[in-house]
């Protein structure tokens, strides 16, 4: 409840006034284990390679997301073109590149609405990228700035870190088979039979 003033009038009448105060924003960022985040080839453009799901208690604006990329035992897998979409397919930001030390940072404005909203992050495999593992990761209390509400509240973030599924490269295989249903040509040297 808000605070209480206790005022008097002109005419020696006593009345409270109670303020209005307004709670925090809580923002549940979550990731989406159910989207299925598997292996790809090098090559491999727009390959979905995170998700995440927001539960927010009011209408929250988002200026700027950074995300982690961990690439496991140390493959020099490098995605470029990151973009994330709603659930729409929308692109709602990006494109933009890796940076330093494994950051992708998104500057565009996503503005998550009340209730549970998912968002998908892609990305393209460049044709030199090795075989190995990677996933990207998320701290939204310290790596998600600008945060407003459509009621001017604080936001309370949750949980801390969010680890998202892991992708895989994989070299594609190439696989011979004989055509038996066409005779092979036949080479034949001069002066033989």
């Amino acid at each position: 409840s808000g605070a209480q003033i206790l005022a008097e009038d002109t005419s020696d009448n006593y009345f409270v006034i109670t303020s209005a105060t307004s709670t925090a924003a809580t923002v549940n960022v979550s990731a989406d284990y159910s989207v299925n985040i598997g292996s790809y080839t090098p090559g491999t453009i727009g390959a979905l390679v995170g998700a995440y799901s927001v539960n927010a208690s009011k209408i929250a604006s988002v200026s700027s997301h950074t995300f982690r990329f961990t690439a496991v035992g140390g493959a020099n897998i490098i995605p470029n073109s990151f973009v994330i979409k709603n659930s729409s397919g929308v692109v709602v930001a990006g494109p933009v590149e890796m940076g330093t030390g494994g950051l992708i940072k998104f500057n565009d404005v996503i503005n998550y609405p009340a209730g549970t909203s998912t968002y998908r992050i892609y990305a393209s495999i460049p044709t030199s990228a090795p075989n190995g593992l990677f996933s990207l990761k998320t701290a939204p209390s310290t790596d998600w700035v600008g945060v407003t509400t459509d009621s001017g509240t604080s936001v309370v973030f949750s949980p801390y870190l969010v680890l998202m599924s892991t992708a895989t490269v994989a070299q594609g295989g190439l696989t011979v088979s004989l055509d038996t249903s066409t005779p092979l040509a036949r080479q034949v040297a001069t002066g033989t039979a």
